[in-house]
């Protein structure tokens, strides 16, 4: 790195007031109990007043990137139980945040009309 800062058109897609960075640190916060399955939170700066831009700053967790498993089986074991452990976090301090699967279901139970379509029904 070397310390200068990307042309300001790296930035264009930040919208004014965006609470990602605020978001991150707090699900972080949360999830800091499940032992090393989760980047630790070291710092956050979510509205961008100390580096200039809404940043966290979090550990790096060791492994690689590997979508093709040797075998396939053991990975998808070793997915599930980080998966019940990550299912297992109380969510009781996870309060301000969308459902996503409430907002899909909804989306396919009721159908709007768009672009002049009727809706369909499969």
């Amino acid at each position: 790195m070397t310390g200068e800062q990307p042309p300001a058109e790296a930035w264009a897609d930040e919208a004014a007031g965006d609470t990602a960075a605020a978001n991150e640190a707090h699900v972080l916060e949360v999830l800091a109990g499940l032992d090393g399955w989760a980047p630790r939170l070291i710092a956050a700066d979510p509205h961008g007043a100390c580096s200039g831009r809404p940043a966290v700053l979090i550990t790096r967790l060791p492994g690689r990137a590997d979508i093709t498993s040797a075998d396939p089986r053991a990975a998808a074991v070793q997915q599930g139980r980080v998966l019940a452990r990550l299912h297992a976090v109380p969510t009781a301090r996870l309060t301000g945040f969308r459902d996503g699967m409430a907002a899909a279901s909804a989306s396919v139970a009721a159908p709007v009309q768009m672009c002049g379509l009727a809706p369909t029904r499969p």
